[in-house]
């Protein structure tokens, strides 16, 4: 009987330590995963996938090992991690580069999308993204959708965009991703602020901010303060838009992002374009290209500095900048700011009476818009070509053209856009002495009109009567 007792208390007393061997690895596993999440959340690029395992091999080492890879610098952390898989996983965080045998790892090549997003390569993110197939695994699966949303976002398409998003955040949730939830929030609220839902884009905007300040993720909680700024710019609560702009320069100068700080600079110069502050937007604009290090701030810097120049009607200058914009923005493959930049470059061709390079600017959109798809407004290209030939008194081809417009504008149920449309097809049938149909379409551009913009309505009314 004793025997008995004795063989069932070792028993217990094996299943107590088994268990409380389990349990203290659980703690010491989770304790290194918020200390590894520390360490990497402010670097190049992250991900809590890469993140967790890089702890769970930690956690298996013997506590010195793991203690001093900890208190190395991590740009060392690959050096000191033996196994291969992991060490080039975490290297692949801190430098954005893959190792040549890895190209057609799915995971490595879901890391590539997710960085090639987190640096605007929208163009790039989405052909790998196109190249795999979708994971079973469901937080392989949500990064897809995620990367997805984002270059749906980019080439306009917020229904897809809304969709992939909120399939991804349902399963970051699930499996505790916090960094990529975080992320699929600012994704949504960017949605819902080009669309206009702006109490939506709010509460998205708050519950990013609120991920990201738990992790610490401070480049993400500057460029979530930054987008709020451009939220209440948007809404002309142009007070609190400059506090979060603020906000979001201490943060990037908190960690020395002199990149992050010249972005927010940016923005602010965009807002003082909206209130009419030509000379604070100049000033900041200025500001930023001078302290910009990448071509895609450049870019912006001198996209905002051609804008200046054109509400200005300062042609010369505005021709300047937009050349500088779109060359740049050529060399970051950012295709929606070279649409941008030629755009205003040929406004303001057309306004120095200089027809021919307005039209073969417009011309180069078009080509390059059908190789390289964007949230651009293609629509607007065909108007401003309608009215060149206008100009030089082609009416069967500005006709043409404007009804090539025209369809854009329907599709996209852009109704101030149509309502000018609409309003160049009677002006064109005028001419033409088609009264008849130059009424019709009037009554048409009223109608969109009426529906859009009071202002564009009583001006259209006013040539009616």
């Amino acid at each position: 009987m004793s025997n008995f007792i004795f063989i069932a208390l070792l028993i217990i007393l094996g299943i107590s330590l088994v268990f409380a061997y389990h349990n203290f690895f659980a703690i010491k596993q989770k304790f290194l995963i918020k200390h590894v999440r520390d360490k990497l959340i402010n670097q190049k690029f992250f991900s809590s996938i890469v993140s967790d395992k890089t702890a769970e091999y930690l956690a298996k080492l013997p506590t010195k090992e793991s203690r001093y890879i900890l208190s190395c610098d991590v740009s060392q952390w690959p050096k000191q991690i033996k196994d291969e898989a992991t060490a080039e996983k975490l290297k692949f965080m801190l430098m954005g580069k893959i190792a040549k045998e890895d190209n057609k790892n799915e995971f490595f090549m879901l890391l590539s999308a997710q960085f090639a997003a987190s640096e605007g390569l929208y163009e790039k993110a989405g052909s790998i993204i196109e190249n795999i197939k979708k994971n079973k695994k469901q937080p392989y699966k949500a990064i897809h959708d995620l990367v997805s949303a984002q270059t749906s976002l980019y080439e306009g398409d917020l229904e897809t965009a809304v969709i992939k998003a909120s399939a991804a955040l349902k399963i970051f949730k699930k499996f505790n991703l916090l960094y990529e939830e975080g992320m699929a929030y600012f994704v949504i609220a960017s949605i819902y602020r080009i669309s206009g839902m702006y109490d939506s884009a709010d509460i998205m905007y708050r519950s990013a901010l609120k991920v990201f300040k738990f992790l610490s993720a401070t480049r993400n909680i500057g460029e979530v303060l930054g987008s709020m700024g451009m939220l209440f710019t948007a809404q002309q609560r142009y007070e609190e838009a400059d506090d979060y702009f603020n906000q979001a320069i201490t943060q990037y100068q908190d960690i020395k992002d002199k990149e992050g700080e010249s972005f927010i600079i940016n923005q602010k110069a965009l807002t003082s374009l909206l209130r009419q502050d030509y000379a604070l937007a100049q000033k900041l604009s200025a500001q930023a290209l001078k302290s910009h290090k990448s071509i895609k701030g450049k870019s912006l810097s001198e996209e905002i500095m051609a804008r200046v120049a054109h509400f200005q009607e300062d042609w010369i200058n505005a021709i300047k900048h937009s050349n500088a914009a779109a060359a740049g923005y050529k060399k970051s493959k950012n295709y929606a700011g070279v649409y941008e930049s030629l755009y205003i470059n040929a406004e303001a061709q057309v306004r120095v009476n200089n027809l021919e390079e307005a039209e073969r600017l417009l011309r180069e959109i078009i080509a390059m818009e059908k190789r390289h798809k964007s949230c651009f407004h293609i629509a607007n290209v065909y108007t401003l070509l309608g009215i060149i030939f206008f100009r030089q008194q082609d009416y069967e081809r500005a006709e043409g053209i404007i009804n090539q417009a025209l369809k854009y504008e329907l599709y996209n149920e852009r109704d101030k856009g149509a309502a000018v449309d609409y309003l160049n097809l009677s002006i064109i049938e005028k001419a033409k002495g088609n009264m008849i149909d130059a009424e019709k379409y009037l009554e048409q551009a009223l109608e969109h009109a009426r529906a859009s913009d009071n202002k564009l309505y009583e001006m259209i009314k006013a040539q009616q009567n």
